[in-house]
């Protein structure tokens, strides 16, 4: 973890960085690239005529783990999938602002400018040129320097503190999933159209809006539990096994 932090500082002070469109692009076929060596691993495993234990249902019970910890732990595999499903919203909040990108980056880009709101300030300001080699001449700010490695050193700490982050995840997923996604949505197109109460498309949205709720109610469950089985053993600086 901190050789992974070293890393991430490093690579925080890249100049510019919102200016590395092939960064996107690497970053997708890098995902892919691990999602198909996994499964190429598993194709091989299996092709080459090991005994390995596949089931649909996952995990065999009272080998790997009791049926209750399996139940628990598929609970809080719901709300790490609620916590991925909330980008609908983010996708319709784009689609909303898409006339607006342009005015809204050249707002964000001109209060983000730290230069032109304290321009007296020479630790903000000053560029300093560094010669690296085999690089050439790298312009180091101060400020970027100490906020972008405080921002890093901060955030590899608190993984580091709590280590059980699916469990986490599974909760805000849990927590976000049917008000934000599900909830609000629901009852705003039923306020729009009008929709007559106990009609039949008033009928279902209700049901789903309901089923939701529940599946909510368990992934929250779930994802507590595992908060709870983890404290119990939980040691600062440690990795949960």
């Amino acid at each position: 973890m901190i050789i992974f932090a070293c890393i991430q500082i490093v690579l925080s002070q890249i100049p510019n960085f919102h200016n590395l469109s092939w960064l996107s692009i690497l970053a997708a076929i890098m995902s892919f690239a691990y999602s198909s060596i996994g499964l190429g691993l598993s194709i091989a495993k299996v092709a080459g005529g090991e005994p390995v234990r596949t089931t649909l249902t996952g995990v065999t019970v009272g080998v790997d783990v009791s049926g209750s910890e399996k139940i628990w732990r598929t609970f809080q595999a719901i709300g790490d999938i609620a916590f991925a499903y909330a980008y609908s919203t983010v996708l319709v909040e784009i689609q909303a602002r898409h006339d607006q990108i342009e005015p809204t980056r050249e707002q964000i880009n001109e209060e983000s400018n730290h230069p032109r709101q304290w321009p007296d300030s020479k630790f903000i300001t000053r560029e300093h040129a560094v010669d690296i080699p085999c690089y050439g001449v790298y312009y180091l700010n101060l400020f970027r320097l100490v906020w972008r490695t405080a921002y890093v050193v901060v955030t590899a700490v608190a993984a580091m503190i709590f280590p059980f982050f699916n469990d986490f995840l599974g909760l805000i997923g849990a927590g976000s999933f049917w008000p934000l996604t599900v909830y609000f949505p629901i009852e705003m197109h039923i306020a729009q159209t009008n929709l007559p109460k106990y009609s039949f498309r008033w009928t279902w949205l209700k049901i789903l809006s309901w089923a939701c709720l529940i599946v909510s109610l368990i992934a929250a469950a779930g994802s507590v539990q595992g908060l709870i089985q983890s404290l119990k053993t939980y040691k600062p600086f440690q990795t949960q096994e």
